[in-house]
């Protein structure tokens, strides 16, 4: 929020009355639309982080999930050629 708007941020909510004390009712309409408009651009920009995060936990499962299953594939290879070789070797 800092980037966007400072005034929004926690730590100077409180200090707001104080610095815009004597603000005209113009002014102050004049600000509580430039608010709105930090509010709604901080949704965008959070909604993107929040996808961008997304997409890198799904991408990180996905190769996570191959890396097991790649390793399941030797094993149950070295498993079968185990059991076809006693097959063979009974015959």
């Amino acid at each position: 929020m800092a980037q966007i708007e400072p005034d929004l941020l926690t730590k100077n909510i409180p200090l707001l009355d104080e610095k815009h004390k004597g603000e005209t009712p113009e002014q102050h309409a004049q600000r509580t639309a430039r608010y709105q408009k930090a509010m709604a651009e901080y949704d965008k920009r959070y909604a993107e982080l929040m996808a961008s995060l997304n997409r890198d936990v799904a991408q990180q499962k996905r190769t996570g999930i191959a890396a097991i299953e790649q390793k399941n594939a030797k094993k149950e290879a070295s498993t079968l050629s185990g059991i076809e070789s006693a097959i063979l070797s009974s015959s």
